[in-house]
């Protein structure tokens, strides 16, 4: 009889143990969820958000990349109009400097010109980067509007037939607004370095007479300032006919000095055309080029070297046209064997002599 009370105590005991356990373990699990559900509480809204965000902005990217197609078919300022000119004007006014050359940088990338009031206004502002920047980068500048009209000439000595002799006709240019040039603005400027900057603009190398079809741009080499000179120097358009008769040290037509011509003629050694036509000379079949074009870079490259190489060694000239002109493995081993500069082949191949190499041959 107590024996089995006491078993019953027993297992009163153990359930009462397990249940307030359990009772605990269930509480705390309880209060586990209730903070993992307000940290989730507290964290959704956030994510929400978050993906609200990306999603308006991928939203934007793609409108984005949308306006920019549209504005390769159809840019906004195309046409031009009371609107637009306004609009254009607000937008540069409102912009400090750095803000007004993006504004310009952008309409220009849309493939328009800029109207010419903004135009006006760019060139003619009060801050000189901006000024410069107009010197240098704008691709059209002439507002001018040229007017090409076919006139009866004198007529010719010559006859053709029975008839009589035979009328000539040549073209005339007119201007229907000559003051808006704002080239020639420009070149008025009060900033030296900015009249300079617009000789090395290479959207303009027609204006300058950049072709074969004018005069290499010799007559405007003759009438530029110093400063313009060594500008145009850096135009990537640059003339190879100009360059070598600037190198020609017998040449007198130029008009330059010898202090002046070795400071023009180091700047035109590393202009981007000259150092591109002596890259395409030590080619084959030189890409945008046949017949011709392939003599002419040849020739052209050649010529140079061996113009640089009768100038003084302390010049400085045959260094740098060395250095940074290529040419045909040919022609660069005839120059060093001719070439009379003997103190700059010791010292450019010195170390031929250290190997026991003493004829020319061998570098050839």
């Amino acid at each position: 009889m107590h024996w089995n009370l006491g078993f019953a105590l027993l297992i009163a005991a153990v359930v009462v143990w397990l249940y307030s356990s359990l009772r605990a373990e269930i509480s705390s699990i309880v209060e586990m969820l209730k903070r993992v559900l307000a940290a989730e509480e507290t964290r959704e809204p956030e994510h929400t958000s978050d993906v609200a965000i990306e999603n308006e902005r991928l939203g934007d990217d793609l409108d984005s990349r949308i306006r920019k197609e549209v504005y390769k078919e159809c840019p906004r300022y195309g046409i031009q109009d009371a609107y637009t000119i306004a609009e254009l004007t607000r937008y540069y006014e409102r912009e400090n400097s750095r803000g007004r050359i993006r504004l310009l940088r952008r309409i220009y990338r849309q493939g328009v010109r800029l109207p010419f009031e903004l135009a006006l206004k760019a060139v003619t502002d009060s801050d000189s980067s901006i000024r410069e920047w107009m010197a240098r980068e704008s691709p059209y500048l002439d507002y001018s509007e040229r007017q090409y009209h076919t006139v009866q000439a004198e007529t010719a000595p010559t006859t053709t037939d029975s008839s009589g002799e035979t009328p000539t006709f040549t073209d005339t240019v007119t201007h229907l607004y000559p003051e808006r040039n704002l080239i020639e603005r420009l070149k008025q400027d009060s900033d030296p370095f900015i009249r300079a900057a617009l000789y090395e603009n290479h959207h303009l190398s027609l204006e300058f007479g950049f072709s074969p079809l004018s005069d290499y741009g010799i007559e405007t080499f003759r009438e530029c300032a110093p400063l313009e000179r060594l500008a145009m120097m850096r135009n990537e358009k640059l003339e190879l006919e100009l360059v070598k008769r600037i190198l020609d040290i017998e040449d007198t037509s130029v008009h330059l000095g010898m202090e002046e011509r070795t400071a023009v003629a180091k700047a035109c050694l590393v202009n981007p055309n000259v150092v591109q036509n002596g890259r395409l000379s030590r080619e084959m079949f030189p890409a945008g080029a046949d017949g011709a074009g392939n003599c002419t870079i040849w020739t052209n490259s050649e010529a140079i070297w061996e113009l640089a190489s009768k100038w003084p060694v302390n010049s400085t000239i045959p260094f740098l046209a060395f250095k940074y002109v290529q040419a045909e493995d040919q022609v660069k081993a005839r120059i060093y064997k001719n070439s009379l500069l003997s103190g700059y082949k010791l010292n450019r191949f010195s170390w031929l002599e250290k190997q026991g190499k003493s004829s020319w041959e061998s570098i050839c």
